[in-house]
């Protein structure tokens, strides 16, 4: 199963329909605040909160120039689409009743480990493009992107 698919496209190292795209090394779901804040002339600090972004940072330690390039064009790095990038991952999120029955308040003693991993929720939202970082390493056989990451937005 693939954990991140982008534009339809699975990123996973297998083959799908005659093409294979590399399997990322990291994927990490986040939260960035859409915030303003600003300081009263009292020195205190104010901060109004307006909104919260789905972020993704997707990670990929090594890359050949071909893969390089096939994730170059996958996450529209030099021409972005201004709807933004349908982007599809999958993640084990605990419902409300689940995180409150796992609190240690509420189940004091021994735990038992539980695996989330047998049935992962696909998460479909639209990203851009925030940031997109690459380092290249120099080899004999030329030369390799290493450090690779895609720093996705909710749009």
């Amino acid at each position: 199963m693939s954990y991140l698919t982008v534009k339809g496209k699975h990123l996973d190292g297998i083959m799908h329909y005659g093409e294979t795209y590399p399997c990322p090394s990291q994927i990490l779901p986040g939260i960035e605040y859409v915030k303003n804040a600003e300081r009263s002339l009292g020195g205190k600090l104010h901060v109004d909160i307006s909104d919260s972004k789905q972020t993704l940072q997707v990670v990929f330690d090594m890359l050949n120039p071909t893969d390089f390039k096939k994730i170059k064009t996958i996450f529209e790095v030099e021409s972005p689409d201004p709807d933004g990038l349908p982007v599809e991952y999958f993640a084990n999120e605990m419902t409300e009743e689940e995180a409150e029955e796992s609190s240690p308040e509420s189940n004091p003693g021994p735990y038992e480990a539980v695996d989330y991993s047998d049935e992962p929720t696909p998460i479909p939202c639209k990203f851009f493009v925030q940031e997109f970082t690459y380092y290249p390493l120099v080899t004999e056989n030329g030369i390799l992107w290493r450090d690779v990451t895609v720093n996705l937005v909710e749009v």
